[in-house]
């Protein structure tokens, strides 16, 4: 464990649709791609914790990873949509929590984050705009 302060004040946006996928599938289709090469595929923890001791929102991004997007997106294709509209209406940067179906997305400001949710929500996906605190 590692005591880290957060970065305040990040418009972000929280979009659900579709059906999420259960924990053991997850790791199932985890295994089945990598096996026990699954270890050698990993973020970069240490840039992160340093990303945030430096109070950098681009560090942090920069250095956000999640495995379980290489095999869930391309199988997935309400979080993938997702995603896609997230990025195509201003997201700094989007990546899915956990194993989905939630995505979340960073933006420069409210006023991008409301139109990117107000684009999720015509495809019957619950958007929650959000701020870090």
């Amino acid at each position: 464990m590692t005591a880290l302060q957060p970065i305040k004040g990040q418009t972000v946006l929280v979009v659900r649709g579709g059906e999420g996928v259960s924990t053991p599938k997850a790791y199932g289709m985890i295994d089945a791609a990598y096996g026990d090469k699954v270890n050698e595929r990993h973020g970069k923890f240490d840039e992160s914790i340093n990303a945030l001791k430096n109070n950098s929102i681009g560090g942090v991004i920069s250095s956000a990873y999640n495995i379980f997007e290489e095999v869930i997106l391309p199988v997935h294709s309400c979080a993938k949509k997702i995603k896609e509209i997230l990025n195509e209406n201003g997201a700094v940067f989007s990546m899915m929590s956990g194993s989905g179906p939630a995505v979340f997305a960073f933006f420069k400001d409210n006023k991008s984050a409301t139109l990117a949710a107000s684009a999720v929500r015509k495809i019957g996906a619950r958007a929650f705009i959000c701020e870090t605190v």
